[in-house]
């Protein structure tokens, strides 16, 4: 089963989404996230564990899983990455350093 890589994202994209630092980095994120939730953005299973870790420190745990479930009825994916989607993941985010993801 072949993936789309550019679809998955890592932990400091979700926390961005919900903790921007700004109005303009909200209205960017939230573009980027909405153009890849239109095509089925993948959420590694350990990405959704920091995920809950980190933002459960601000907003409570069970708000955290709520977030989760947010994004994968707008049409994320929570899966596990098996390690030639790890690495082919690895060798874009080192190419595209500037999107957070």
């Amino acid at each position: 089963m072949a993936l789309a890589m550019t679809s998955v994202c890592d932990t400091t994209l979700l926390i961005t989404f919900r903790f921007p630092p700004s109005e303009e980095v909200r209205q960017k994120i939230t573009r980027l996230l909405q153009r890849e939730l239109s095509q089925r953005l993948l959420v590694p299973s350990i990405v959704s564990t920091e995920y809950i870790k980190a933002a459960g420190r601000k907003v409570g745990i069970e708000a955290a899983v709520t977030h989760i479930h947010e994004l994968e009825s707008r049409g994320a994916s929570v899966t596990d990455i098996n390690r030639q989607v790890a690495l082919e993941a690895g060798r874009l985010l080192a190419k595209h350093r500037e999107v957070p993801m």
